[in-house]
């Protein structure tokens, strides 16, 4: 009796018709639908003639007609075509078995291995948490890198931004990072990057205990803007999803800028009007957002280096606003490699919670040695050109004395990890027996 009531619910339940709508315009990556009954953000089936059926995010709505954009390559479609609601927005599915995967902002695979057990669907929009339920930044986060720990001293659930201009660093440097990081769950998000520079990625990265601790999100520069976005929202939805059972997460974004600029031409094509420093106002307000979705609550902490290009002869505004919105930012500068490796500009580089994570002695240590090579480098012009007397200025020679000892500390192969402890001591070191 019970077998038959449940038979009746379903064929109660069975609607024969099948809701969609049709597909009127098609521009580019852009579509118009009529008829479709679609919710803001929700996710629609496109059937293709020859090719696989194309995704597409409902992006606005007007009367009878529904925008879309196409989140995968728009092929063989034609006008008339149905326009199948999914009945849901973009999400993804959350569990352990994400651990040592390389997938798409879908959750597809892309590492040659079987798709992702079933799980429940997590949606990749969500509110940051709220200001009161973080944590303060309290532990130091040790990357390795004696130029950052000593002196750019970088805490757990901090959120730090690497800039610089195309080849100067930022991907070697977040590599370094992400493969010296212990007793973290790694978030790589690659997002418009070039094919071959995914799979150079994931080769390094996939040998080491760290790989089977390590989850890659891959947008390749193919990729149409609306993916890319929506990969940066799974990637950053992955970490929240490890720091909400108790991890400890590094997440790493290369590049931002990249994430950014998918985002404007998003609402681009949505009709948005440029403001006046040239970015669509959504734009900030998504970013923000983004960047907010990081840090520390009361189950774990979610640490974070994003890469940003930077062109010292082009300032962008949005440079600036990502500079104002984070923890820390450090820039990369060819005229350091001589100096340092990597090559950190360390004046003009900043971790605003190094004075509150470091150690009194360390911290006043450190504060010695960058006022050391200030006086140094507002100086470098005379003494190159050889023009500087010994005597005049004791701070001056002070830094011209410790000035090799300090090149040999800050120079570090990126395949040398450097224990935290011992980095403090060198740095003290250094500066009690020069």
């Amino acid at each position: 009796m019970a077998y038959l009531q449940q038979e009746t619910s379903l064929i109660q339940q069975w609607n024969p018709y099948r809701e969609c709508g049709i597909l009127s315009r098609i521009s580019g990556t852009l579509m118009e639908a009529q008829g479709l009954a679609a919710c803001l953000g929700e996710l629609c089936h496109i059937p293709s003639f020859r090719s696989s059926p194309v995704l597409a995010e409902v992006i606005d709505l007007h009367h009878q007609t529904t925008l879309l954009l196409a989140l995968t390559p728009v092929h063989d479609l034609a006008l008339g075509t149905e326009v199948i609601p999914l009945r849901r927005p973009a999400s993804l599915p959350l569990s352990n078995h994400l651990l040592g995967r390389v997938i798409d902002g879908f959750g597809n695979p892309l590492d040659g291995n079987p798709p992702l057990p079933k799980a429940p669907l997590s949606p990749l929009f969500a509110s940051p948490p709220a200001p009161m339920s973080r944590t303060p930044i309290q532990e130091v986060f040790p990357t390795g890198i004696r130029a950052i720990d000593a002196l750019l001293t970088v805490g757990e659930g901090q959120r730090v931004g690497i800039f610089s201009e195309p080849g100067g660093g930022k991907s070697s440097l977040l590599s370094t990072i992400a493969k010296g990081a212990q007793n973290t769950i790694n978030v790589i998000a690659l997002i418009g990057e070039r094919g071959r520079e995914v799979r150079d990625y994931v080769h390094q990265h996939k040998e080491g205990l760290a790989a089977q601790r390590t989850i890659i999100i891959a947008s390749t520069a193919y990729d149409t803007a609306a993916s890319k976005v929506i990969a940066g929202r799974a990637a950053i939805t992955i970490a929240e999803y490890f720091r909400d059972q108790g991890a400890r997460v590094l997440f790493i974004m290369d590049s931002l800028s990249r994430w950014i600029e998918s985002l404007q031409e998003v609402a681009l094509a949505r009709g948005e009007t440029l403001s006046t420093h040239h970015y669509a106002a959504s734009v900030f307000h998504h970013v923000a957002a983004f960047l907010e979705r990081a840090g520390n609550n009361d189950k774990g902490s979610i640490t974070s280096f994003y890469a940003m290009l930077h062109y010292a002869n082009h300032p962008d505004i949005f440079n600036d606003y990502v500079k104002s919105l984070l923890d820390g930012h450090f820039f990369l500068s060819p005229q350091e490699k001589s100096f340092s490796s990597p090559p950190i500009n360390l004046l003009t580089s900043l971790s605003r919670s190094a004075r509150q994570l470091a150690h009194p002695h360390h911290y006043a240590a450190a504060q010695e040695l960058l006022s050391l090579l200030k006086a140094y480098h507002e100086a470098i012009d005379i003494i190159q050109l050889g023009a500087y007397v010994p005597g005049q200025d004791a701070k001056l020679d002070r830094a011209i004395r410790i000035l090799p000892s300090l090149q040999e500390f800050l120079s570090q192969p990126l395949s040398n990890y450097s224990a935290i402890h011992d980095t403090i001591e060198q740095l003290c070191r250094l500066l009690d027996h020069e």
